[in-house]
């Protein structure tokens, strides 16, 4: 199942979303988002937590690919991401989007990625659900409140 919103109620997401971000760590947008009039939409925002001046312990970032389909935009890819560790080395992350190893016909896969910063080598693809951005930021905001790293323990490999 695809989501397709209009112009009116994308930007409205967006606005909504950077908002409720501000409540976990300082927002920003590295790169601006376009809305060309036939190309893609591209939405990435990052927070750095807890973010307003104090230490940085953890960083999230939420990206969303959306292409126009008739008179709306469809949401085609995402990634999102929590950080952390040294250097915000481990990522634990929903993903769909392209992986060519897994599908060679370029179609989007769900996945979780998840790459351990004490074991930095493992391939870090997992088998993963589809999951509403807000879905996601409930459990990487869960993530980072138990206070210790996710482990890629009990996840199961892409085929």
């Amino acid at each position: 199942m695809r989501i397709r919103l209009s112009s009116q109620a994308l930007g409205q997401r967006i606005a909504t979303l950077e908002e409720a971000l501000e409540n976990d760590g300082s927002v920003t947008r590295p790169i601006a988002e376009r809305e060309p009039p036939n190309g893609p939409w591209y939405i990435d925002l990052q927070v750095e937590a807890p973010g307003y001046g104090l230490p940085q312990v953890a960083a999230y970032r939420y990206q969303e690919w959306w292409e126009p389909s008739r008179s709306q935009w469809e949401l085609v890819a995402y990634a999102y991401d929590y950080r952390f560790g040294p250097h915000m080395g481990g990522t634990f992350g929903h993903h769909w989007h392209e992986l060519r190893s897994i599908d060679p016909s370029g179609a989007p896969v769900y996945h979780v990625k998840c790459l351990d910063p004490l074991h930095a080598g493992r391939d870090p693809h997992f088998r993963g659900l589809r999951m509403e951005i807000w879905e996601a930021r409930d459990e990487l905001t869960k993530l980072d409140a138990q206070g210790r790293w996710p482990t890629c323990e009990g996840l199961r490999p892409l085929p």
